[in-house]
């Protein structure tokens, strides 16, 4: 399976308590990719496998004493049951104390980053060890992201890295375990650099680190026993989980400036990241070929709307003569690429619309040319002539947004006006914008873009520049801390379907903020 961006949601239905839980940032901002309900009297066996773990056999190490089983992971009522069961007898020349639900997507489902959630309901008494993980081709990295110690109501997050056990990396807290034999959401957003844990949608926990692992790996659900049980420990007792859900951002690109390295690119014939050749960052994606076929760096997007233009856009150059190729296939029409052959910089833009029922599309830079180098950086997918996350809310909440000075994302209740976050012009002397640049406009067409803005004597120029016509804007003042609306008009030259559209407080010594949203 290539190695896609996710975002991975595993939830468990109860009887009673939370039911569901949008993932971070609202439910506009996710897409889902990958489900298992757990309806019906069988466990999908294209989704999932069982009764072994994924690399062989049926015991983890000496410090479980369960021994998988295939017959303890059973679909009932609508729910995945892992269920744990006293033995106390040989098994094929084997002490089995105990037995173990086990089940695994290796080989069936596997990706990168994204946000996983399950709401399950554990067995808690002394000696149980259910869990919630997520491993990739071997061992480390492991990501923990619910590991409950039955007994002692310890409920651990973590990371493991490292080359042996001795060399571990853990990071992990106790979110207050208290109540985890009831129904809860446990959550994980990953990505680029960072893992963010979740409780019934509260985060808990976050690492932002470079060992945050990008591999792609796949998700484990498992009971458990270890030392530690006694005659109240109950015979049997079960891991309760009613379905599992994987989504994705909507309209998003991950790591679209490869700085993270290759995750989660699919990459064919020797493309991979190098340093020292980004246009902003300091990584690109060189691609190449060596007359053995093509090279491509490719990833899905999800969350597209229907019978709706957008535009895929990247910078590229080559070796002069080779000519590399910005293209998207897979979204309900044509396969379409647009290319370059010169050995500086520039953007090319691939402009598609979407299908009357299509909602992902794939997005590829490739070189085609034999014995040839280029090099992408900056690929990524927007609406055509639309501002992208204009609420500040999507990925790292100033995504496909360019700022210069001190600003930055909050997400103080009394100066947001919408969702969770608004985005802050603090109040250095300083110069101060955001911009972003626009595409898919039409030539010689009169656009018009605004923003909500607040602040008390500090005035705010939105403008726009790029676009084929001269630099202009429109300033704002005097607002006493009133949400208003700020807009500006320009029009497109004759050729130009591309604009960047700013906002800007120019360097003074007035001591004011300005907050924007939307």
């Amino acid at each position: 399976m290539s190695r896609t961006l996710l975002i991975f949601q595993l939830w468990l239905l109860a009887v009673a308590g939370i039911t569901s839980a949008a993932p971070p940032q609202g439910p506009d901002a996710w897409s889902m990719m990958w489900n298992d309900e757990f309806e019906g009297t069988a466990i999908d066996s294209t989704k999932w496998s069982w009764g072994s773990l994924p690399w062989g056999g049926i015991h983890h190490n000496t410090s479980y004493k369960s021994y998988i089983t295939p017959e303890d992971s059973y679909l009932s009522g609508g729910s995945l049951w892992l269920r744990c069961r006293y033995i106390g007898k040989t098994v094929n020349g084997i002490w089995v104390p105990w037995t173990e639900g086990f089940v695994h997507s290796n080989g069936k489902f596997r990706a990168t980053y994204g946000y996983v959630e399950i709401r399950a309901q554990f067995a808690t008494n002394k000696g149980t060890w259910p869990a919630f993980w997520t491993l990739s081709d071997g061992w480390p990295p492991e990501i923990d992201i619910a590991e409950l110690f039955g007994g002692e109501y310890y409920m651990h997050h973590g990371l493991a890295t490292g080359s042996d056990w001795q060399n571990v990396s853990w990071d992990s807290a106790k979110p207050s375990a208290e109540g985890a034999w009831n129904w809860h959401l446990w959550g994980l957003e990953w990505g680029p650099g960072f893992l963010r844990w979740y409780k019934d949608g509260v985060a808990v926990k976050t690492i932002s680190a470079t060992k945050v692992p990008g591999d792609s790996m796949y998700l484990i659900l498992n009971s458990g026993m270890r030392d530690g049980y006694d005659s109240t420990t109950p015979n049997p007792n079960y891991c309760q989980i009613d379905y599992c859900r994987v989504y994705q951002r909507s309209e998003y690109a991950t790591n679209p400036s490869f700085e993270y390295d290759n995750s989660p690119w699919s990459r064919r014939n020797g493309a991979g990241t190098v340093s020292t050749e980004g246009v902003g960052g300091s990584k690109a994606m060189r691609i190449l070929t060596n007359g053995t076929g093509d090279g491509a760096a490719e990833q899905t997007i999800y969350g597209l709307a229907a019978d709706t233009d957008y535009v895929a856009s990247a910078a590229i150059r080559s070796n002069g003569w080779a000519n590399p190729t910005l293209g998207v296939k897979s979204f309900g029409g044509t396969e379409i690429a647009n290319g370059r052959s010169a050995s500086t910089w520039d953007v090319v833009n691939t402009p598609f619309t979407t299908g009357t029922t299509n909602n992902s599309a794939r997005i590829y830079a490739r070189l085609a040319s034999t014995w040839a180098t280029g090099y992408v950086d900056d690929l990524r997918i927007t609406r055509a002539a639309a501002v992208m996350n204009p609420s500040f809310e999507t990925g790292e909440k100033t995504s496909f947004w360019t700022t210069v000075g001190d600003v930055f994302v909050h997400n103080w209740s009394a100066y947001r006006r919408s969702g969770d976050w608004a985005l802050r012009f603090n109040n250095p002397a300083s110069e101060r914008s955001a911009s972003q640049t626009i595409s898919g406009l039409k030539p010689s067409t009169t656009y018009q873009w605004s923003c909500w803005m607040k602040a008390n004597n500090q005035g705010l120029n939105l403008g726009a520049k790029d676009h084929g016509g001269s630099d202009s804007f429109t300033a704002k003042t005097g607002l006493n801390w009133t949400w208003t609306r700020h807009q500006h008009s320009f029009t497109t030259g004759p050729s130009n379907t591309q604009a960047t559209v700013y906002a800007t407080i120019p360097a003074n010594s007035v001591n004011s903020v300005v907050d924007i949203d939307d």
